[in-house]
């Protein structure tokens, strides 16, 4: 195949949430990784690592541990922090007294940048508390665009989970549909979670689950934002033909691209190989970082 698509169109794609389900990296092995990690040069992955409250004193006894020197985790990382400091994606339930623990916890720590905060929509004005120039992802109930609108309309971006440990937590391709074109038309920047493994669908073997292909939900977001209908973008949901798709990436104008990557910001992977090794054998990035893409171009910082 000629041509290649617009260098935007992947980066900044990945969040690290190795700490997460299937992964579930114990925390040293998810900072280790994440150190290599943050030497990737496809450009692909944030540099954010994303980690629930509830491991925040963890988290930061590994930092401790690793800048002692007795642990896995120390030295330089790069990324969207500045220098030396780990660029943190916080998930945390929404209410007051949790949110609020989390951000006293953070504040002034050298070793620490927050980049995002995200989780289930709880209650909308806790997330006052999160400094301005932080953005927030909220998780909406499925299929629920009344709450989408309110996320919306206090300023915040929305946040999907396509897959999960059951067979129900999987949403179909119409109800993905629905929640990206509703973004889309509304403005709305989102970032998707959990069972994006792969750049296209799949049935794990082992569990039976069909998995939906990141590179499908990349293709539906630039469809919405071109202004396709709902059937249009929830039939690139479930194209599995791989030549097909990567002629479609290739073919994305770069204006085009732009805009779908301010729509889809970023998504958590468990995994931070698999969507590189992925994009690598289809062809569509390369080993060197695309020309003027930074570890962030997705603009902002899921599990």
């Amino acid at each position: 195949m000629t041509g290649h698509p617009p260098p935007g169109l992947f980066a900044g794609l990945v969040d690290d949430a190795g700490l997460f389900p299937p992964e579930e990296l114990p925390m040293p092995a998810a900072l280790r990784r994440h150190r290599h990690d943050c030497a990737d040069p496809t450009g692909v992955l944030t540099g954010h690592f994303l980690c629930a409250a509830s491991r925040l004193d963890e988290l930061l006894e590994a930092l401790a541990a690793g800048a002692r020197g007795r642990g896995a985790f120390g030295g330089r990382l790069d990324g969207t922090a500045a220098e030396g400091r780990l660029a943190l994606g916080l998930v945390s339930p929404l209410e007051p007294s949790t949110l609020h623990t989390a951000l006293a916890r953070l504040e002034g720590d050298p070793r620490v940048e927050l980049v995002g905060v995200e989780g289930l929509l709880g209650d909308l004005a806790a997330l006052a508390a999160v400094p301005p120039s932080v953005p927030c992802f909220v998780e909406t109930p499925r299929g629920d665009l009344d709450a989408l609108a309110r996320v919306s309309a206090a300023g915040h971006g929305a946040k999907i989970r396509c897959g999960g440990a059951r067979a129900e937590q999987f949403p179909p391709s119409a109800e993905v549909a629905r929640f990206v074109v509703a973004c889309a038309r509304g403005g709305v920047p989102f970032k998707a979670t959990a069972g994006l493994h792969h750049a296209l669908p799949y049935r794990d073997r082992r569990t039976g689950f069909t998995h939906h292909g990141f590179l499908n939900l990349v293709l539906a977001t630039c469809r919405a934002v071109d202004g396709a209908g709902l059937p249009a973008v929830s039939e690139i949901l479930d194209r599995t033909d791989e030549a097909a798709l990567v002629a479609e990436a290739r073919a994305v104008p770069p204006e085009l691209a732009r805009a779908a990557r301010r729509a889809l910001v970023a998504y958590g992977s468990c995994r931070t190989d698999a969507p590189v090794d992925d994009l690598r054998r289809l062809g569509l990035v390369s080993s060197a970082a695309p020309p003027g893409a930074t570890a962030s171009a997705g603009t902002e910082a899921s599990a």
